[in-house]
């Protein structure tokens, strides 16, 4: 507790039941003596995380909570595939399928929206998710009534494009009105995941000042 180790220097050395409590610590130093185990590589990385929080260093926390995610999927992953007479004796079926579970949802977590704290990950989501709307509309051929013109037509690529974008943060860039049911759907899909975009976005920036 409140040690000052910032010039110390850590070479093969045994943390694996370490806890820091408001300590000044090397970050390159600290994570080359990180515990092969995973369940012990994330318990001392979430000890490190919240030490770092504690002290004010976002950046070096954020290091570590990646360090932390990884190990607890390493570990579920592990209990899933039970390769080791340790783990099957230890989890049973439906530890395994649990834990499988957990695996899915937390890759599909980084994958989507980068654990909460990335947002460069988030704004990648919604920008494949606008392409995916756009082509679909376009390749489709779906006929919509583009203001101000009256007769129904199809949408050109650049209007497909806006029309999804203008969808999915529910700003009125091209007023478009579907004549099919197929048109309707999308636009709701488009709205929908627009929703939920921006809902992750205020969470994900939220969790970053607050932390």
């Amino acid at each position: 507790r409140f040690c000052n180790f910032e010039k110390a220097k850590f070479k093969s050395c045994d943390l694996k039941y370490c806890n820091f409590h408001f300590c000044k610590l090397p970050v390159d130093e600290i994570k080359s003596c990180l515990p092969q185990e995973p369940n012990l590589r994330r318990d001392l990385a979430r000890s490190l995380r919240s030490n770092f929080l504690a002290m004010g260093d976002k950046k070096s926390a954020d290091i570590f909570l990646n360090i932390e995610i990884q190990a607890n999927e390493e570990l579920s992953k592990s209990i899933l595939l039970s390769r080791t007479q340790y783990f099957k004796e230890n989890y049973d079926l439906i530890d395994r399928i649990w834990e499988g579970l957990r695996y899915i949802a937390s890759r599909l977590s980084g994958l989507i929206w980068g654990y909460g704290y990335r947002v460069d990950r988030l704004l990648m989501s919604f920008v494949f998710i606008t392409i995916i709307c756009s082509l679909a509309t376009y390749f489709l051929g779906i006929n919509f009534i583009v203001d101000p013109d009256t007769s129904p037509r199809s949408l050109s690529f650049g209007e497909s494009i806006l029309s999804a974008f203008s969808g999915t943060i529910s700003v009125s860039v091209l007023s478009v009105i579907p004549t099919s049911l197929l048109g309707k759907l999308i636009l709701l899909a488009e709205s929908f995941f627009g929703t939920i975009f921006l809902a992750l976005l205020a969470a994900t920036f939220y969790r970053r000042i607050t932390r």
